[in-house]
């Protein structure tokens, strides 16, 4: 994807991020996904690119998430919904996606930028902390 010196630099930032991270260009479909992303799914840049992606949704989730993604899209405006992702190992894992317009400093809309943590990792998180707060004494 990098065409330009930024470009490669922005991707070298973005692989090492410690979330997954999307970029969709004006058309809707995908130009590029982190290496968390690719880690994560378990799939390559080109499986993934246009509407790849979603064939990793759940077929329970695959509606809802397409119908957010695209009226959000349409109107240009913030989004941030929950579904069910394959992870590398075939296992669906709830997925927190939170997406933005791109725009330019000329006004130009570039497509959105998104991204994802792994639910599942955030709730042990809090319960294990819930846990440690509850034997504290007062």
């Amino acid at each position: 994807m990098p065409t330009s010196q930024l470009d490669a630099r922005f991707c070298e930032v973005m692989d090492a991020a410690p979330v997954m991270i999307w970029v969709s260009g004006t058309d809707k479909g995908c130009v590029w996904f982190n290496r968390p992303w690719l880690t994560f799914t378990g799939r390559s840049l080109a499986q993934e690119m246009g509407n790849g992606w979603s064939a990793g949704v759940h077929r329970d989730d695959f509606e809802r998430c397409i119908e957010v993604y695209t009226s959000h899209f349409d109107a240009r405006k913030d989004f941030r919904m929950q579904y069910r992702l394959r992870r590398h190992d075939g296992a669906y894992r709830w997925i927190d996606d939170t997406g933005s317009p791109r725009i330019a400093g000329d006004g130009e809309f570039l497509g959105y930028i998104g991204s994802c943590i792994d639910i599942k990792n955030n709730e042990r998180c809090s319960l294990s902390c819930a846990a440690i707060c509850w034997k504290m004494p007062n």
